[in-house]
């Protein structure tokens, strides 16, 4: 008796527990099969109706959510600070004004009188010995060949992994490149037009070719850009942690289209070297320059067929790099879904 006096006041007004999530599933089972209709008013009705208002039943999810959950890092979130439109819309500019003022009539040539004074200079100082050899080998190409190495040890790294977009940049790449602006033994299709068309004669008359653009400074310039600010942050991702030139966004990109966006393992020093140069405009700005004086020293060119060189190949590369870009958003798009 003493037992029942302590037990009972401990049930006294204390609510009935809700059943078990899966008895709940039973009964609500049961009853859809056994009725038809529900009547609000029956008990079993009010039964239900608690056991449906009952706060602890987690909502069912949304299979969309559970598909964004599972979704890696978007690849739209991939960024190259020269595919911005103004900077491709800049370089074919300053192309444009440069071709113009050298070739219209009714120009005022401004640049003509910076032309004659670096031609000069170059025929003051030009050597058959030393100094033809450092600016005609070492200025005008060094560049150039350690690019075009860069660009073969990029797209075989490439090929190695599964990574689509590092297929298409390379893929893009190599295509401006073979009929674009890329060889220096030869120049391709759209140099060869342009040089056929403009039909410039050189500065030195030992040189029998047309002189405008300059396809050593355009090649430098697509190489070396192309390299720096399209293929390695799109084969190899930034820094791990979010650092390196190419922006912390691009790892994640890398590793979403399938590359390694840590870049396998970050202490390599090779890999290193990578991060630290990716995106880097005052490497791109010493290659172009460098090549320029190698090819105004030996006075193979005029210093506006440098610039112009210059200027087209910086659109071209800001080009590929807007053309990555949507690639990467076409990605993002199909791994979402949408």
């Amino acid at each position: 008796m003493h037992f029942m006096q302590l037990s009972i006041p401990q049930y006294v007004g204390r609510p009935v527990l809700a059943p078990h999530r899966a008895t709940r599933s039973a009964f609500a089972n049961v009853k859809a099969s056994t009725s038809g209709k529900s009547d609000r008013s029956s008990p079993t009705s009010i039964l239900t109706s608690d056991l449906a208002s009952d706060t602890s039943v987690d909502p069912a999810p949304d299979p969309a959510q559970l598909v964004a959950d599972r979704t890696p890092p978007a690849a739209s979130e991939f960024s190259i600070p020269v595919s911005h439109p103004l900077v491709f819309v800049a370089n074919l500019a300053i192309y444009s004004m440069i071709s113009i003022d050298v070739f219209s009539p009714d120009s005022l040539h401004l640049l003509q009188p910076f032309d004659e004074a670096v031609h000069q200079s170059a025929l003051s100082n030009l050597s058959p010995g030393f100094w033809q050899q450092v600016f005609g080998n070492v200025f005008s190409n060094w560049w150039t060949m350690a690019g075009s190495v860069g660009w073969i040890f990029t797209t075989a790294t490439a090929l190695s992994r599964y990574n689509p977009l590092a297929w298409q940049a390379c893929a893009l790449g190599w295509s401006l490149w073979i009929f674009g602006v890329g060889p220096i033994e030869h120049d391709p299709l759209l140099m060869e037009v342009l040089k056929g068309s403009f039909s410039r004669p050189r500065p030195s008359p030992l040189r029998c070719t047309p002189s405008f653009p300059s396809g050593h400074t355009a090649a430098v310039v697509l190489v070396i850009g192309a390299l720096l600010f399209v293929l390695l942050p799109v084969v190899y991702g930034s820094r791990p942690g979010g650092g390196g030139g190419g922006g912390g966004r691009n790892g994640a990109a890398a590793e979403a289209a399938g590359g390694d966006g840590n870049g396998g393992a970050g202490s390599h020093p090779v890999l290193e070297f990578i991060y630290s140069v990716q995106g880097s405009w005052g490497l791109w700005a010493l290659s172009a320059v460098t090549t320029a004086v190698g090819r105004l020293g030996v006075d193979a060119h005029w210093l506006s067929d440098t610039l112009a060189g210059g200027a087209l190949s910086a659109a071209l590369v800001s080009g590929l790099a807007n053309a990555t870009e949507r690639l990467a958003c076409d990605d993002a798009g199909r791994r979402s879904g949408r």
